[in-house]
């Protein structure tokens, strides 16, 4: 499996944006990692 780079300040500054613009709906954020595999199958 290839290592994933850690998150960009871009990643991290969409995230605290959705927070400014939706003030007082607090969401617990997690940063974390997937692993998505892509078959023929699942493509629609």
């Amino acid at each position: 499996m290839s290592s994933i780079p850690d998150f960009t300040e871009a990643e991290q500054w969409a995230v605290t944006t959705l927070k400014q613009r939706w003030p007082g709906q607090e969401h617990e954020i997690q940063l974390a990692d997937v692993e998505i595999r892509c078959t023929r199958e699942n493509a629609n």
